[in-house]
């Protein structure tokens, strides 16, 4: 994955939110911006952190759901052979 130097460069600038740039890069433009615009703009800023806060609460859906779905694959899976098991074993008592 190749990233925008800038993004980078403000990564390094922000200790607060830089290390997000390895798992959700526009988290680091968000919250760099709300940091940085603070004490400035305080409304802009307000405004970066509800969208921070919005895109943390949408990555973290997706990387629930996904959990979720691989999990509900897996219990599948293992009803789908305790039936078959159990079949086969109702098979041989008969």
């Amino acid at each position: 994955m190749t990233v925008d130097p800038q993004l980078e460069e403000l990564a390094q600038r922000t200790p607060n939110f830089g290390f997000l740039l390895a798992h959700e890069a526009v988290l680091v433009r968000y919250g760099a911006a709300a940091e940085s615009m603070v004490f400035t703009d305080p409304n802009t800023s307000m405004v970066k952190a509800r969208q921070f806060g919005e895109q943390l609460v949408a990555a973290l859906v997706t990387e629930i759901v996904d959990d979720l779905q691989a999990a509900l694959n897996e219990f599948a899976a293992v009803a789908e052979a305790l039936e078959a098991a159990k079949a086969a074993r109702q098979e041989e008592m008969t």
